[in-house]
């Protein structure tokens, strides 16, 4: 009786096999698994590929932090050339104004030569004055420019971020 048990169990053992395997595919060939092992295969996968794709998303936000304190660097770098132009400007207007408050008819009077040569240095300002104005004139027009751009890229970014998150 027992043999004839144990040969029941091994037919219902064996069935139960059968009914229990699921088919999978492993590259490209199909194998047939019990399904306790093909169903943690399976999440093994799921993890496997959540885990890429949750370090794919990290290395992209990785890199648009990188680009973002790179333009934030040049920003400040720009930021200090135009408070240095400005400051030029400013030292500029003080040694006209310098120029202004001669007595120029005194000076013509007394010392020609010297009247020639400061009218040259005030006219060398002048123009180093507008050179420093036209130069902070590109700056502005630049930073403007980066300011304009940065906000449309914001927005395409916020636009991506709601067509991604929101179904």
């Amino acid at each position: 009786a027992d043999d004839h048990d144990q040969d029941h169990d091994d037919a219902d053992s064996q069935e139960q096999t059968a009914e229990e395997e699921e088919e999978i595919e492993i590259g490209d060939r199909k194998v047939a698994l019990p399904k306790s092992l093909a169903a943690t295969l399976n999440a093994e996968r799921m993890k496997s590929a959540d885990y890429t794709q949750k370090t794919q998303s990290l290395a992209a936000e990785r890199q648009q932090v990188v680009a973002e304190r790179a333009e934030v660097h040049r920003q400040a770098k720009d930021q200090q050339a135009y408070v240095k132009e400005m400051a030029s400007v400013v030292a500029i207007d003080e040694q006209l104004a310098q120029f202004n408050a001669l007595n120029w008819q005194s000076i013509i009077d007394t010392d020609p030569v010297q009247a020639m040569q400061l009218q040259q240095q005030q006219r060398a300002l002048e123009g180093k004055r507008q050179e420093a104005q036209h130069s902070l004139k590109q700056q502005q027009e630049q930073m403007t420019l980066d300011r304009q751009q940065s906000f449309a890229k914001q927005v395409q970014d916020a636009d991506a971020y709601m067509k991604r998150e929101i179904p």
